[in-house]
């Protein structure tokens, strides 16, 4: 059974995607590859090999973009379609089978801008050769980045309410550090009290990154004012 882009999964490959397995030689006559293009509105293009050897590409667009012009139809149609080689992408890139979908979809973008939407030979692993519309290429893209953007999303709700319990813990350490460091700093004023450097440990104190209001000069502080 064929997958759709609903069972897209991370680990996907590009052979498993939709393809066409559509398949024409060089002699096949212009109007059959009409015919076939017509009764399959969603084929975006044909395989033109000889035997198990690729010839070419041949995009649905170029080929009824070439058979628009004036008197193409009536130049060609009777014709093989080898006679049409300027519509054919005769060196198209392969792409293995075997490939991640985002790695498959950065190489198809990285063609020359001519030919960066053009549908992608693929190989299999038997040596068959499939065709690729980048449309479902890209829709596969985008469906992995959705699903990653679901996985993490679901993630950071799964760690709010630890952030959460960490904030608290932090707000909580942080109160028993100043006051830690107000009791200490209490204890260490009653200690050099009797040597006279009382405003010198406060100056002190008022510099240091624990406490940040502006420093006290002369006289008591007036937050820690001497005891009576």
């Amino acid at each position: 059974m064929t997958p759709t882009l609903g069972d897209i999964r991370p680990e996907m490959t590009v052979g498993e995607l939709p393809m066409f397995d559509h398949r024409i030689s060089p002699e096949t006559p212009t109007s059959d590859v009409a015919d076939l293009f017509e009764r399959n509105s969603n084929l975006v293009g044909v395989i033109v090999a000889t035997d198990d050897e690729l010839a070419g590409l041949l995009p649905r667009a170029a080929f009824l973009e070439r058979l628009s012009q004036p008197f193409a139809r009536e130049l060609y149609i009777r014709r093989p379609i080898r006679s049409m080689y300027q519509a054919f992408l005769t060196n198209p890139d392969v792409l293995a089978a075997n490939l991640l979908i985002q790695d498959a979809a950065h190489a198809a973008l990285g063609r020359p801008k001519a030919e960066a939407f053009e549908p992608v030979v693929i190989l299999d692993d038997d040596g068959g050769l499939r065709l690729l519309d980048v449309h479902t290429l890209l829709l596969a893209q985008s469906r992995l980045l959705e699903l990653a953007n679901e996985v993490v999303t679901k993630t950071l709700m799964q760690l709010a309410p630890r952030q959460k319990e960490l904030r608290l813990r932090l707000m909580v350490n942080q109160t028993i550090v100043d006051a830690e460091g107000a009791e200490q700093f209490r204890l260490l004023r009653e200690f050099l009290r009797p040597y006279g450097v009382y405003n010198n440990v406060v100056l002190a104190y008022d510099q240091s990154a624990t406490y940040r209001s502006p420093p006290h000069r002369g006289g008591p502080h007036p937050r820690f004012p001497l005891p009576c």
